[in-house]
């Protein structure tokens, strides 16, 4: 493309075309893009850019404002916009090939072959994220949702995009064509501070080994920017068009791990103390079924356990999780020892393992917490992570006091919860743990798991072996008063330990 000249984008779907007319995959992009809006297209050399002239039927004619040479599936994205039609009739989003098309059919497919996260483009509110999380919770499925910062509203409202959420990626190409380019390391420190504060993992993507794509040996620039991103902490490091269309994909990631890893030696060798957020759950209004003292208490657990470990050095926090809650919390303050997770849930695992400092482990979890504890250090020995001899932390919350709570308490517990969930004359089998530590209680682990065990749980634990020899137990999916108080009566007061162990 050359200054001055012309090319028209079309969704056609045509077996061929006339020089300087390339195709859009998406169907739905005539729908947004508009006559004066400026579309950035990736090229060999940086960005080229078209404004468009003229739309008629499925091609927008576009006049080149910046040069470059353009090849095939080279991303392109329109200034100041993003693709927000998830809530778009199927009707509406016209599909003539099998990709391309509505959004919720992409959705679909990734919920089929069982991901752990969907990313969201482009977001620029919460209202995307509430939105996708109601069409994952009509299909019954618990998969995270990663929103991408990549436009200058986002900014705006960078806040509610984090509390909703489950995780945020810094998606610095195109954000970096939307705010000036000297504003974007600063926005970026500052998300992923703000993740860090909200209990959210933060992802940094995009042009970390640019020049990858291409040769075998990175810039000092690039090397330096890995450094950066892995001294503010974040969560992850993404590589994209380096392992994805570039010459050197392994050796572009042996080079990210390299630098990481380099520099978190010399950042613990500094002997840099745990990170001080502010409390996390201060602001959550008082009457979601999470937002209670438990989850408050578990939040000074964390932060007591992470300064005992800066303080003693030992081997490794070990903590055990149903739902990954505490295992974030760990994360959340950088302590300067691994994390080493353990869940009975596949799901819960592979999700920890984008948290910053936490190896997860799946285990079963026994009615007897030592004989858990005692599983887990197995499976640590046999990876050779402790040996004899090595003191460890234990995090985990114990079985003591006085056994269920007062019938007005059950009672006032039941009604909120079916109140705030509409649900009537019961509650939701999967809300039997929050409510359970409304009232500072907890079912023994082998309970709790199988109380929280989804059917895909069941079929990859089953696929992986561990629970074999566990009977499986079965409840109904929505809990009456009575079975529910029936869980109370049998639950006992919670005991929150943190333990300093010599591994024997």
């Amino acid at each position: 493309l050359e200054k001055g000249g012309n090319l028209t984008l079309t969704t056609r779907h045509e077996a061929a075309y006339p020089p300087f007319t390339s195709e859009v995959s998406y169907d739905g992009f005539l729908n947004v893009v508009e006559v004066g809006d400026l579309i950035q297209i990736r090229a060999s050399a940086g960005l080229a850019e078209v404004v468009v002239k003229t739309i008629d039927g499925k091609d927008a004619v576009c006049e080149v404002t910046q040069g470059g040479r353009i090849f095939s599936r080279a991303a392109i994205a329109i200034r100041g916009k993003s693709y927000q039609l998830l809530g778009a009739a199927a009707e509406d989003v016209p599909c003539e090939v099998d990709s391309g098309c509505h959004p919720i059919t992409d959705i679909e497919f990734a919920v089929g072959e069982g991901v752990d996260y969907i990313s969201l483009s482009f977001v620029e509110n919460a209202e995307p994220i509430i939105e996708l999380k109601k069409l994952l919770a009509e299909r019954n499925v618990s998969v995270g949702i990663v929103a991408k910062v990549e436009s200058a509203n986002a900014l705006g409202h960078l806040e509610e995009i984090v509390q909703e959420s489950d995780a945020v990626m810094v998606a610095r190409g195109d954000l970096g064509t939307a705010i000036p380019y000297e504003k974007v390391p600063v926005w970026q420190e500052k998300i992923v501070r703000l993740c860090r504060e909200l209990g959210k993992p933060s992802l940094v993507s995009t042009h970390f080994l640019e020049s990858m794509v291409v040769y075998p040996t990175p810039t000092r620039a690039e090397v330096t920017d890995i450094a950066e991103a892995v001294r503010q902490t974040t969560d992850g490091l993404v590589l994209t068009s380096e392992t994805a269309s570039g010459k050197y994909p392994f050796k572009a990631l042996a080079t990210m791990d390299a630098v990481a890893r380099r520099i978190e030696e010399q950042l613990d060798a500094r002997d840099a103390k745990v990170i001080a957020n502010p409390p996390l759950f201060k602001s959550q209004v008082a009457d979601e079924v999470w937002a209670t003292s438990a989850t408050k208490i578990a939040e000074n657990i964390a932060s007591s356990a992470a300064l005992l470990a800066d303080r003693l050095r030992p081997k490794a926090i070990l903590v055990f999780t149903q739902k990954g809650l505490m295992a974030s919390l760990l994360s959340r303050t950088r302590p300067k020892v691994p994390v080493f997770a353990f869940t009975a849930k596949p799901r819960v695992r592979s999700r920890l393992a984008m948290l910053y400092g936490v190896r997860p482990f799946r285990v079963t979890f026994d009615d007897e917490p030592e004989v858990t504890i005692a599983n887990a250090l197995a499976e640590l020995r046999a990876r050779q992570l402790v040996e004899n001899g090595d003191q460890i932390l234990i995090v985990a919350d114990m079985l003591g006091g006085s056994h269920g709570a007062r019938l007005e308490d059950i009672q006032r517990v039941f009604d909120d919860i079916a109140a705030s969930n509409g649900t009537g004359d019961s509650i939701p089998r999967s809300l039997l743990r929050p409510a359970l530590r409304r009232l500072g209680l907890k079912a023994s682990d082998a309970v709790e798991t199988a109380v929280g065990m989804s059917e895909a749980d069941y079929v990859m634990s089953e696929a992986e072996g561990g629970f074999v020899d566990q009977e499986r137990v079965k409840y109904d999916a929505q809990l009456t008063f009575e079975q529910f108080q029936s869980f109370i009566d049998e639950a006992v007061e919670i005991v929150h330990t943190v333990q300093l162990r010599t591994v024997e």
